[in-house]
């Protein structure tokens, strides 16, 4: 049996597919998701801090070359260890707060 980590990243793999052929259908080479319940759809975590914003610490780009957690120099570190640890489809980019 899969452990947590090994089941989360292969939930995220198969949304990641999904998202893939969404872009394919659509003739678009990119998505770019900043709401919370997407955000937390896609990788079975919580991108929010509060539950009164619909905006998600960090913005996910979905694209042909994987996946982009794009979020400021505070919140980058959290997300990365919490949400996803080391998948390989994401890569990380923070700006400053």
């Amino acid at each position: 049996m899969k452990d947590q980590k090994e089941k989360r990243m292969s939930e995220i793999e198969g949304k990641y597919e999904f998202l893939l052929s969404l872009l394919k259908k659509h003739n678009t080479d990119f998505l770019l998701i900043e709401g919370q319940e997407n955000y937390s759809w896609l990788t079975g975590g919580r991108g929010f801090i509060g539950l009164a914003s619909t905006q998600a610490c960090g913005s996910i780009l979905v694209s042909a070359k994987g996946l982009a957690l794009i979020a400021n120099n505070i919140e980058l570190d959290r997300l990365k260890v919490e949400q996803k640890g080391q998948n390989p489809l994401f890569s990380y980019y923070s700006f400053p707060w």
